[in-house]
């Protein structure tokens, strides 16, 4: 039989402020080839042992809750964790007979918490009620008439509602009128465009900046010229360059050491990033995700096509949410922007080796396992244990990067 590998990713909890307050684990057993669900039992276990029990808890969810599924099986003969962090599941498809009621009843004398997925409130349903802490709700799988006679049945029970698939900034808002205490989905990667409201000046001259310093005809000493006029950024940069994470021998004192030194496309991506975390009033997690699937690209492309494939990689996955922090479309950037042909293509349409490596990484951020191309996988010399040892290295390297 085929080596099996649990792949491994998460997804953002947030509470109403948009702050992180957990993680949801997202897992399916692998072999070689391609992700497929095997044995439930077997890919909890496995993604609960690496989580827990080889102490990676900082690396992964830091001092946050994680949200597990739990199979049914699972809540009657759990393995032995402790309850500190750890969010227990019920699935949607899992019956409330005697025998996994006493296993909730087990599991709450315990510590654990209870989160009811995807919940229906019915007769038959109604039996899970007095061992749920959150109730998570599908925003997308009601109409919006069902979604408010749901919220309205559920917010006089006093357990937390969790809105899960909130997929822009309009359903947040919707869901923060509802009530819902918490929410998960990828609203926060998507631009929050308000109509009959201008750019603001900041964001203007943070597009200027960004264009000037990524136009793949400017002159080298245009771009230390243009990080020179920002002082926080010049001294962003030489802090980076002299840090224990850079490592150089001997202290650097000047932009042009530090791009001799780094290199111009390692300066361009770096500057990129303090730019856009900088002059963003957007929550800190929306850099994790870009850091994270930034430097996820980066391995991908690295291990196919060497360091220069690897840093325009970066810088793909950097700019795919640029969006996002912007609050304007991709394509009004494009056309703002002086990005290479091969950039602007992979950001637009996901089109070009960038592009593949940028839908690979997003696909397999998002648990969407069925939706990664295997293929290029495949032509990429990588296999799953890769990518997933790739994706926790980046999960664990953005999170250092964005809290240092």
């Amino acid at each position: 039989m085929a080596e099996m590998t649990p792949l491994f990713a998460r997804q953002p909890i947030f509470d109403r402020n948009k702050k992180v307050i957990a993680y949801e684990l997202l897992f399916r057993q692998s072999n070689r080839s391609h992700a497929q669900v095997l044995d439930g039992d077997m890919a909890t276990v496995e993604v609960l042992v690496k989580v827990f029990g080889e102490n990676q808890i900082p690396n992964i969810i830091g001092d946050n809750k994680a949200f597990v599924n739990y199979t049914r099986n699972l809540i009657c003969n759990p393995p032995p964790l402790k309850s500190k962090q750890l969010v227990i599941e019920v699935l949607e498809d899992i019956e409330p007979d005697e025998e996994v009621l006493a296993g909730l009843s087990n599991l709450k004398k315990k510590g654990f918490q209870i989160a009811l997925d995807d919940y229906v409130l019915n007769k038959k349903t109604l039996a899970f009620l007095p061992y749920a802490d959150f109730i998570k709700v599908d925003v997308l799988s009601l109409s919006a008439a069902e979604l408010v006679r749901m919220t309205q049945k559920l917010r006089p029970l006093k357990i937390k509602l969790l809105a899960e698939k909130v997929e822009d900034h309009e359903m947040m808002r919707h869901c923060l009128e509802l009530g819902f205490d918490y929410f998960q989905g990828y609203f926060l990667c998507k631009p929050e465009i308000i109509e009959g409201v201008k750019v603001k000046e900041g964001k203007q001259a943070l597009m200027k900046l960004i264009s000037v310093i990524n136009d793949p005809a400017v002159e080298y000493d245009s771009i230390i010229t243009t990080i020179a006029s920002d002082p926080s950024l010049s001294y962003k940069i030489l802090q980076l360059v002299n840090s224990s994470a850079i490592g150089l021998p001997r202290a650097i004192e000047s932009l042009p050491q530090a791009i001799t030194l780094l290199g111009i496309t390692n300066i361009r991506n770096w500057s990129n990033f303090f730019l856009m975390a900088n002059n963003s009033d957007k929550p800190s997690e929306l850099c994790v995700i870009s850091m994270t699937r930034a430097k996820m690209c980066e391995r991908i492309g690295g291990h196919k096509g060497g360091k220069h494939v690897g840093e325009a990689c970066f810088t793909a996955g950097l700019f795919s949410n640029l969006d996002a922090f912007l609050d304007i479309s991709m394509e009004q950037i494009l056309a703002k922007l002086l990005l290479s042909e091969d950039l602007a293509a992979a950001l637009l349409d996901r089109s070009g080796e960038l592009g593949q490596v940028l839908s690979l990484v997003q696909a397999y951020e998002r648990g969407n396992w069925s939706d990664i191309n295997w293929k290029f996988v495949t032509q990429c010399n990588l296999e799953a244990e890769q990518l997933n040892a790739f994706y926790l290295e980046s999960v664990a390297w953005a999170t250092a990067v964005v809290n240092s």
